[in-house]
């Protein structure tokens, strides 16, 4: 049987709900979550809002909870991997928009007018 990727939520006793590496990336993408320490979260509020999220993409999940079952849902056509490539290239692009913007700043204005005349 062909395994499938997933995106995997854990829930411990706290309010919030948490994924880390690829999974932390894809919701970056696709709901702005920040992500820290290669992982990403969110309050246990806004969990219907993010399946819903989930469900509308296609994107196969599972939450691991640490006091009950897992809940798992896998679609046919899961489209984990595409959304998973579009959020690493938006990502890679936000970083170097990040440098270009961090050496920017640290131009004289004349240093940065004759940059904006180097352009043109």
């Amino acid at each position: 049987m062909e395994e499938k990727t997933i995106l995997v939520l854990y829930k411990d006793n706290s309010k919030f709900y948490k994924a880390s590496g690829k999974d932390a990336i894809v919701l970056n993408y696709l709901f702005d979550y920040k992500i820290s320490n290669n992982k990403a979260g969110f309050p246990d509020n806004v969990i219907d809002s993010v399946l819903n999220g989930l469900n509308e993409n296609e994107i196969s999940y599972q939450i691991i909870y640490v006091d009950k079952n897992p809940i798992i849902k896998y679609f046919d056509n899961n489209r984990y991997e595409e959304i998973l490539e579009k959020a690493i290239l938006k990502k890679k692009t936000r970083e170097l928009i990040d440098k270009i913007l961090d050496k920017l700043n640290k131009l004289s204005i004349n240093e940065l007018n004759d940059f904006l005349e180097n352009m043109e």
